[in-house]
């Protein structure tokens, strides 16, 4: 994405994100999502402890590669220059790399900005340099742990912490490090590995790094759960720390200051926030369509378009009911909303970023 088309993009979410403001104020809905989601791959190819996809039986009668690429054009035309993630909720989106490829070069060359999140264990040289040629905007990697034994435990794979350490590697060789995004998860047996996590990210100048409070999804996740609550909380404090000494943290220090009030009483509900789901919309493989992932959809883009999804009265309803849930998973660093400062930085951040031509 080019530079110019990068501040379009900026300045559009911050209108939006101030539209919210104002839904949220007059209970009502006078904003257009600023992230959208495309379910586009739901099986995965690794087990891990805290995941069911691997689990899931194939989606019948999925969308098609023509109609994501008019579901692209519809995003455009619904909410403008946005964000794009492919997959959505899960699933490794490289087991089916040439179609999430394709959309993501529609995408990107529409001025929408551009991420996928994948284990890498499909990530060789070749499709290093695919994914560069695509105009990806931000590659998340999964990566737990500074040791193979804590990562693939967690994954419940051997052999995905070196599979995705070479990951990185060829996104070096290929200089675009800065692309590279670590996605980790806060558990019982990565939590004192975390700061030399965020320490090799700055080392190796990715992106950043973003962690996310394990949830209890899947059936072996209690295996994750930290029995040393204590020592958790000092691992999220240490964090901090590193946050505010200009670490590439993507997490704000208040996301990782309420991850220990969770960590601690995992039933306590936030009152004091709205999840930024509100600003989100997720188009499932089946071609439904959800503002929550754990909530009944709002429509189908086989009977209508985006725009009409959003602007209904089901899509209202929905979002009411968003802003009146304040469950847990609010922290989760995809639903945990930054405040202004830390958009101005993330703003700056980028506009000092190495930007295509």
């Amino acid at each position: 994405m080019k530079r110019s088309q990068w501040v379009g993009l900026a300045l559009n979410k911050f209108g939006n994100r101030a539209k919210e403001t104002l839904s949220v104020a007059l209970d009502a809905t006078h904003h257009v999502p600023v992230t959208v989601g495309f379910e586009m791959v739901t099986a995965c190819n690794i087990t891990c402890l805290h995941c069911t996809r691997w689990r899931e039986a194939p989606v019948p009668n999925p969308l098609t590669i023509d109609e994501w690429r008019r579901l692209v054009r519809e995003v455009l035309a619904l909410c403008g220059p946005c964000h794009l993630n492919v997959p959505q909720g899960g699933g490794e989106p490289l087991i089916d790399a040439r179609n999430v490829l394709d959309v993501v070069k529609l995408a990107s060359r529409s001025g929408i900005s551009t991420s996928i999140a994948t284990n890498a264990t499909l990530l060789d040289e070749a499709m290093a340099q695919d994914i560069c040629d695509s105009g990806l905007g931000a590659l998340n990697i999964s990566l737990d742990g500074m040791r193979p034994e804590t990562h693939d435990f967690s994954r419940n794979t051997p052999g995905t912490f070196d599979k995705a350490m070479s990951a990185v590697g060829f996104m070096k060789k290929k200089g675009r490090q800065s692309m590279v995004r670590i996605s980790a998860i806060v558990s019982g047996n990565s939590f004192e590995e975390l700061p030399d996590l965020a320490e090799w990210v700055k080392q190796e100048k990715l992106e950043g790094i973003q962690f996310n409070p394990l949830r209890p999804r899947g059936n072996d996740w209690a295996r994750l759960w930290p029995k040393d609550i204590e020592g958790i909380c000092a691992a999220l404090d240490r964090l901090i720390e590193l946050k505010n000494r200009g670490y590439p943290i993507w997490n704000t220090a208040a996301n990782f200051e309420y991850m220990k009030y969770y960590f601690r009483d995992p039933s306590r509900e936030y009152p004091e926030f709205l999840c930024a789901i509100h600003t989100g919309l997720i188009v499932r493989k089946t071609g439904l369509v959800q503002v929550c992932r754990f909530k009944e959809p709002v429509g189908d883009v086989r009977k209508n378009s985006l725009s009409e999804i959003w602007n209904s009265s089901e899509a209202a309803l929905r979002l009411r009911d968003i802003r009146g849930c304040k469950k847990s998973c609010i922290l989760g660093n995809a639903y945990f909303r930054p405040g202004l400062a830390e958009r101005g930085v993330s703003f700056w951040n980028h506009m000092k970023t190495p930007w295509a031509v």
